[in-house]
């Protein structure tokens, strides 16, 4: 079961959101026009990304760099994913938030993608209600996260070290049923893939890919 007692002083999601102009990313157009407004004939292509705090700016390039705890590492991951923007042939504006709250109106995001972010935000069940509520009714919901193993042998050893987890490592658990709060929340899978990461260890490299809609 999901580990319901939460600290609130580890730090929260933040939204990154990137605004891309009409360009292929993966072999896909991903939209047409920066700055358009929902239901314009030339309709804005909105990713919104998802990327805990306590993350690294690496885990997609487009995006700022996530907070750390330490403030000088904060400044460098900012200072690396500027950089790097500055580089990109796409034109990406970054806009700060809160996944538990997310500054965006309803039905304007074309795609959300969450990396490692649901393990340690505050309310893992509101940040996916609030994804689905800025999704258009055709959005899709990409994500890459560890949880909560099937094993139960497993899972009774995530449970036994989620206290421990919590604390050395800026509020992540082990313990959060990833394909099942997805469901949960309104979200049905198209796809999804679970797996022990290599060279992880299985407490900790249960993983969940999927997109859902």
């Amino acid at each position: 079961m999901e580990d319901r007692e939460e600290d609130e002083s580890f730090p929260r999601s933040r939204v990154r959101e990137a605004r891309v102009r009409g360009q292929q990313i993966d072999g896909g157009r991903v939209g047409s026009q920066v700055g358009a407004e929902p239901g314009d004939a030339d309709r804005a292509g909105l990713l919104l990304a998802l990327v805990d705090e306590a993350g690294v700016a690496d885990r997609l390039a487009m995006l700022e760099g996530a907070l750390s705890a330490d403030l000088e590492d904060a400044l460098e991951d900012m200072r690396r994913a500027n950089e790097r923007i500055a580089r990109m042939r796409i034109p990406v504006e970054v806009v700060t938030g809160y996944g538990e709250s997310i500054p965006r109106q309803s039905a304007t995001c074309d795609t959300a993608v969450t990396t490692l972010t649901l393990c340690s935000v505050s309310d893992p069940m509101l940040v996916l209600r609030e994804l689905r509520r800025v999704l258009r009714p055709d959005g899709q919901l990409i994500l890459l996260e560890h949880g909560l193993s099937e094993d139960a042998k497993v899972a009774r050893w995530q449970q036994r070290l989620n206290p421990i987890q919590k604390v050395v490592a800026c509020g992540c658990n082990l313990t959060r049923p990833i394909a099942e709060l997805v469901e949960k929340s309104g979200f049905r899978f198209e796809t999804v893939r679970k797996f022990y990461a290599p060279k992880l260890p299985r407490t900790h490299g249960w993983i969940t890919i999927g997109v859902a809609k």
